[in-house]
């Protein structure tokens, strides 16, 4: 019968570093599997076919209407359209309560993500639908020469 070896001490550091190593590689495979749930779709393809992605979790990019004062939310395919208020060119915005001063990115170009409802057309039944649960608002920088 073999005799059982002693265990090697390891540094603290060392440990350290072995845990913190598995609780990132964790993390990020969290974080891998929360961002496959959403579908990467255009403004257009929404506006356009709004009944196919009718209850779908969603990553969508437009032109941000933030106004806290008014609590009014969207996006919007150009700035045009956010000027005009045409709302048949938008997707009014439900924000989730974990999202705070979103109206610093009002007028860039942003990445949304929530819940699509294709029948719920927002503000004043004006929009070509809503996004719901908004819980992620990320500024697009633009590379224009």
């Amino acid at each position: 019968m073999k005799q059982l070896q002693p265990m090697r001490r390891y540094k603290p550091a060392t440990l350290w570093l072995l845990c913190m190593t598995i609780l990132l590689q964790l993390g990020a495979g969290a974080r891998a599997t929360d961002e496959q749930k959403f579908v990467q779709v255009s403004l257009v393809s929404l506006i356009a076919t709004p009944d196919k992605y009718d209850g779908m979790l969603v990553m969508v990019k437009g032109i941000a209407h933030l106004d806290n004062k008014t609590s009014m939310y969207a996006i919007f395919l150009t700035r045009e359209d956010k000027r005009a208020g045409n709302g048949l060119n938008g997707i009014y915005l439900v924000l989730a309560s974990s999202l705070a001063n979103v109206d610093r990115f009002n007028d860039n170009y942003i990445l949304v993500r929530g819940l699509f409802e294709a029948k719920n057309k927002g503000h004043l039944d004006s929009f070509s639908g809503s996004l719901t649960n908004v819980d992620l608002i990320r500024p697009i920088p633009l590379d224009i020469k």
